[in-house]
């Protein structure tokens, strides 16, 4: 059954061609597509197809950034890739440099983690096209996670931080507006890449966005969604990177490095570097998968401290 995936997957790419292929897709991650025991082959195909559709209904400048290019050792992109254009990135840096999104660490599985720290968002008096502007940017930034995802499974963690998420800073309108342009983004151009979404503390405007969200959500985020008070993050957390010391600080952890994202001369996320620190992540741990996997289960089986008796 192994060996017919595989032939399934190099005759998908032999018939959409290397230059059909974008950045962000590999056989590991088409692969993870066709190892779904409860969906077929075409099912797979479709979903890979129809992902590479919603890059190309992106306008604008569609040339790679060449230090995207330097930063993973290729020439060229076979293919236009609209998202990680200079004019893309710049407008992510911009939109989402209040840090309330974006890249840092592999969890112990390899994957990138992306982080969200809700609560920042101001979204007040935010307008229409400021709200596909955040659509926008929030793309670039999963697009960025999935470039990397390539050196590992495909797939990458999500955690969010909901501290000071409040309906003041947040109205339900535009944000809803905006979280179903998000959810929409990442269904369609980002099928089976979430490994799991982690949402901490609840607050009623979680509650409220989750409940809205999962009529239209597939099974494959609403049943990898936790909702957790502050101390069952910590836990999860420290079990999803393989190592407590590495839980930030907003969760109760040691961690203070989220405080000093990369940033370019104009005080913008730089997702270049971003992208570049991700690939180190990779590459300073060669160790399989199942080798990292247990070594993250004994590290906080042994040292994860019980919360009665964290503050």
């Amino acid at each position: 059954l192994l060996e017919k995936k595989k032939v399934i997957v190099n005759n998908l790419e032999k018939n959409l061609g290397d230059e059909n292929m974008h950045l962000a897709f590999s056989k590991a991650y088409m692969q993870t597509l066709f190892d779904r025991r409860d969906r077929d082959g075409e099912w797979a195909r479709r979903k890979i197809i129809s992902a590479r559709e919603w890059r190309q209904e992106f306008d604008g400048n569609s040339s790679v950034a060449p230090a995207v290019l330097t930063v993973l050792g290729i020439e060229k992109s076979q293919v236009p890739e609209p998202l990680l254009s200079e004019e893309s990135l710049k407008l992510a840096g911009r939109v989402l440099r209040d840090g309330s999104l974006y890249w840092k660490g592999r969890d112990s599985f390899g994957r990138p983690v992306l982080w969200s720290k809700s609560g920042m968002l101001d979204l007040r008096g935010l307008s229409r096209q400021g709200e596909k502007d955040m659509i926008r940017a929030c793309s670039t930034m999963l697009e960025l996670g999935a470039v990397a995802a390539t050196f590992s499974d495909g797939r990458f963690a999500y955690v969010e931080c909901t501290d000071n998420l409040s309906p003041k800073r947040f109205p339900l309108g535009i944000g809803w507006r905006v979280l179903r342009g998000c959810l929409d983004a990442f269904t369609r151009g980002f099928p089976e890449r979430g490994s799991v979404f982690i949402i901490a503390p609840t607050t009623i405007v979680n509650r409220i966005m989750f409940a809205l969200a999962s009529p239209i959500s597939p099974p494959s985020i609403t049943k990898r969604a936790h909702l957790l008070n502050r101390h069952q993050a910590f836990d999860r957390v420290a079990t999803l990177l393989g190592d407590a010391a590495k839980v930030p600080s907003f969760f109760g952890g040691p961690d203070t490095s989220h405080n000093s994202l990369p940033r370019d001369q104009h005080g913008n996320l730089d997702l270049v570097v971003m992208l570049k620190n991700l690939i180190e992540a990779t590459n300073n741990d060669r160790r399989p998968v199942l080798l990292r996997k247990h070594a993250a289960s004994e590290y906080c089986r042994k040292n994860l401290v019980p919360p009665r008796s964290r503050r």
